[in-house]
């Protein structure tokens, strides 16, 4: 089925925004194509859109930052870079945080993103991935076909 990924992940950064607390110094911005249209299912998609997010959020932590989710359609397929301005992920765990039961939180389970990738990955034949990371900025990438 047919759905608006600019409205999916709308509806989930304003969920997210809404579960912060009030005194958090975290900003979400959504910019990209409104009409771009893939096909997907809509629970599972902004589940995996949700973990991303919040897994931002974990690495800002208490203070001030941003998350900026920026939507980019091509011909075959679309990509949504979600950049956060948090402690970034060392390279050696790139693959790593995909993996089912690997955490660097002192609380978690570590299954959080390996779902996202199976979501992602599996069930919507797309890819999830480490665009870069360094203290301060990290790039996730998710592209799924248009």
């Amino acid at each position: 089925k047919a759905i608006k990924l600019y409205d999916l992940i709308s509806e989930s950064v304003n969920y997210m925004q809404n579960r912060l607390p009030k005194s958090s110094g975290i900003s979400l911005s959504l910019n990209g194509n409104p009409d771009i249209n893939i096909p997907g299912d809509w629970i599972l998609l902004r589940w995996a859109i949700e973990n991303v997010l919040k897994n931002a959020i974990d690495a800002i932590g208490t203070g001030e930052g941003n998350i900026d989710i920026n939507i980019v359609s091509e011909i075959k397929y679309t990509s949504t870079r979600i950049i956060d301005s948090g402690k970034g992920i060392p390279r050696r765990d790139w693959k790593n945080i995909f993996r089912p039961g690997f955490s660097s939180k002192r609380r978690g389970w570590g299954l959080g993103l390996s779902l996202t990738k199976r979501i992602i990955n599996e069930i919507h034949q797309g890819e999830v991935r480490v665009l870069r990371s360094k203290p301060g900025e990290t790039v996730f990438q998710i592209i799924l076909a248009n």
